[in-house]
């Protein structure tokens, strides 16, 4: 597939895939003979896998660590079990901000429904 059809499925822009692809947290493609880039379902996964530790908070430097970890094998198990239980806190934080969210959210669309169904409010 090219860069467009690997965004469309990924949901990344093609300037985020290329700025990967330099930083190399993604495999360069292989090209077509008219040199464009051609991505197969390995580029999507990982793509996917980047863009989950992105959304959870990891920065960059994080995400290449991890990455290389987890395809090229680590021979320090201590620092790879801190790293890793570092990280699982920081998920764990933002997934019960998230769930503060979803119920705040959840009250207001509550609130709403049940001022819809309340006395008109025209003054009449």
């Amino acid at each position: 597939m090219r860069i467009g059809e690997l965004a469309r499925l990924t949901g990344t822009p093609p300037e985020n895939i290329r700025f990967y692809e330099r930083e190399g947290l993604l495999q360069a493609p292989e090209r077509s003979r008219n040199n464009y880039r051609r991505y197969g379902p390995a580029h999507v996964e990982r793509l996917h896998l980047i863009r989950n530790y992105r959304a959870s908070g990891i920065g960059l430097d994080d995400v290449r660590r991890l990455l290389g970890w987890a395809h090229e094998g680590f021979l320090e198990p201590e620092l790879l079990r801190q790293a890793v239980q570092g990280h699982l806190a920081c998920v764990e934080e933002r997934m019960e901000q998230l769930i503060q969210v979803k119920e705040h959210l959840l009250g207001l669309a509550l609130h709403g429904a049940a001022s819809e169904d309340g006395p008109a409010r025209d003054g009449s």
